[in-house]
């Protein structure tokens, strides 16, 4: 139960109030064990910090101060491209102060605020996916996003909403999604086909990519699965590129010459 309270502190900064510790389940009793036993230090104002933590969060959390926009939606378990390398804030009041990125609101942030923050802070692929996988993972609903971005003041946060498309799975179909519709293909996601089953996208209705992720080939069937997978898009005329992580996220314009390669074929016929 400690490496919990750890953890738990860890996702909030290495700070955290006891109200939120009570909200992840952890009892009044394990609190003070973590404490007897040094794992979380006590502050003032029911806030406690891991011992590393540090002395600006402590104060802007005992201030007020809550993890917001990209730190928020990492620490709820939203998809985040890219981790900020310094912390986000949603913070009450011109008085809090760190070097962190400060965003300001009224209260204590909704998951539906964390993601609007998201919106107007990140640069629009990495907002993108933070909305998006508030869709796909059925923590908002495309519907509350369109409302609360309604009007001439959001119309490019608004732009962003209008690019999620909820069938997404993971994190690499919407970046992939995303690369490909703005080098002007149709792209469908997670396309059925038959004795195939779902390719993650399918390009311009011609062209199948399936991407692997980090944990790919965790078993001897996943592995057997992809090899008859791939026999079958032979079989039913569909050239499949296989995506790996590092390629996509890190080198998209190879990404890209990939697909314009593999599609060239199928442009002269």
């Amino acid at each position: 139960m400690q490496s919990r309270v750890r953890e738990i502190a860890q996702s909030q900064g290495g700070v955290l109030r006891r109200l939120e510790l009570l909200r992840a389940g952890i009892s009044l009793t394990t609190i003070q064990e973590a404490v007897d036993s040094g794992i979380l230090l006590r502050h003032p104002r029911g806030v406690y910090a891991l011992p590393e933590a540090s002395d600006w969060w402590v104060e802007a959390r005992r201030r007020g101060a809550e993890l917001g926009c990209v730190s928020a939606a990492d620490a709820r378990g939203l998809w985040v491209l890219h981790r900020p390398g310094q912390v986000h804030a949603a913070v009450t009041n011109s008085r809090i102060s760190g070097p962190f990125v400060k965003h300001r609101s009224r209260a204590r942030c909704s998951l539906l605020e964390v993601v609007l923050q998201c919106l107007r802070c990140l640069p629009e692929l990495e907002a993108l996916v933070v909305a998006e996988s508030s869709v796909a993972l059925r923590r908002l609903s495309l519907a509350e996003l369109r409302a609360a971005t309604v009007g001439h003041r959001n119309a490019r946060i608004r732009s962003i909403v209008d690019r999620i498309n909820p069938a997404s799975e993971s994190i690499l179909e919407t970046v992939a999604r995303y690369l490909l519709e703005n080098a002007g293909y149709q792209v469908q996601v997670q396309k059925y086909v038959p004795g195939i089953g779902r390719l993650d996208l399918l390009v311009d209705g011609v062209l199948g990519v399936e991407l692997d992720g980090r944990e790919h080939h965790s078993s001897a069937h996943a592995f057997d699965e992809d090899r008859r997978r791939n026999n079958q898009c032979v079989i039913n005329g569909i050239p499949t590129l296989r995506i790996k992580y590092s390629l996509l996220i890190f080198h998209a314009e190879e990404f890209l010459a990939l697909v314009a390669q593999a599609m060239q074929p199928r442009n002269r016929q």
